[in-house]
């Protein structure tokens, strides 16, 4: 598995016709002006390319938002089954997780990491920012 985009993101979707994936409001940081604190509204945005000899059974993406002392926020599983295209292409799996009203306890470094099974596939950084200071 190669991971080709792990972005936060005010929206995305993927086009059910063109297949193409579409990115609104990508970014990495976050204003707060208390804490703890919810953001509103985003998007955790995955796409991942598949290797012919990878496994084309039932695998299990988990996406895990951490802070920087790695204290886990927030986690989610998404099983999902990566398929062969018709046409014989390299195969690629889509996940957008939309997330309303994470509660971030205190300003800081965070962090979300992807992984597949055991394969930890990469992370996003999010900085969230005390605008009272």
């Amino acid at each position: 598995m190669q991971l080709l985009v792990l972005l936060t993101a005010d929206h995305a979707y993927v086009d059910n016709t063109t297949g193409k994936l579409y990115v609104l409001g990508a970014f990495n940081n976050i204003g707060m002006a208390q804490f703890p604190g919810r953001h509103g509204k985003m998007a955790l945005v995955v796409r991942i390319a598949s290797e012919f000899t990878d496994p084309t059974t039932e695998q299990l993406l988990t996406a895990v938002l951490m802070d920087e002392d790695s204290v886990e926020v927030l986690r989610f599983e998404a099983p999902f089954v990566m398929t062969i295209a018709p046409d014989g292409s390299r195969p690629y799996f889509n996940l957008i997780v939309e997330l309303g009203g994470v509660l971030f306890p205190k300003p800081g470094k965070y962090l979300f990491r992807v992984s597949v099974g055991d394969d930890d596939l990469g992370s996003t950084p999010i900085d969230i920012v005390d605008l009272r200071r």
